[in-house]
């Protein structure tokens, strides 16, 4: 038996779940939404601790040019080995998204692309380096966000990255 109170939050819950999933749609609150819902939570307390500890890694892949095999970027890609095994972006993206922790994470995956397309640009490593550039994917959330590019500037300036090496997608 369920309070009122927990009634109208599953009942609350029932409705973003409907809503979520497109015009005229019908949701009822049964254990299969609870487990969703109860991932979710869980998901997001397991991603803010895991931002808490620096526990999330940006890998880089290259980008190849056909015509001559030639490397002439990379795109950062953000990562996530949990000491449960790896998550994937499919899974914690739209936590992140729904729970305003995408900025955070943009923000690292920004800082560090900058700063190690900084790093190669200047000459420190083996990387291919002349002409790379560096592509960093973005949530749409963060596009439309207020000082956005202020912030993308920002680590260009405190990189010295040139701005035209790095892309924003």
């Amino acid at each position: 038996e369920q309070d009122a109170t927990s009634m109208l939050r599953d009942a609350d819950i029932a409705l973003y779940e409907a809503k979520g999933s497109g015009r005229d749609r019908v949701r009822t609150f049964g254990k299969e939404l609870r487990q969703v819902v109860q991932g979710r939570v869980d998901l997001d307390r397991r991603l803010r601790a895991a931002l808490a500890v620096s526990e999330l890694t940006v890998a880089y892949q290259p980008i190849i040019r056909l015509a001559d095999s030639t490397t002439v970027g990379f795109e950062a890609l953000i990562r996530w080995p949990s000491a449960d095994g790896n998550v994937e972006p499919d899974r914690f993206i739209p936590v992140a998204e729904e729970t305003g922790q995408i900025f955070e994470i943009g923000d690292l995956v920004l800082r560090r692309t900058s700063a190690l397309a900084a790093s190669m640009n200047a000459g420190s490593s083996d990387w291919p380096r002349t002409g790379s550039v560096y592509a960093v994917n973005v949530s749409g959330l963060q596009l439309a966000r207020r000082g956005f590019s202020a912030m993308v500037a920002q680590h260009l300036d405190e990189t010295g990255l040139p701005g035209n090496a790095l892309m924003v997608e």
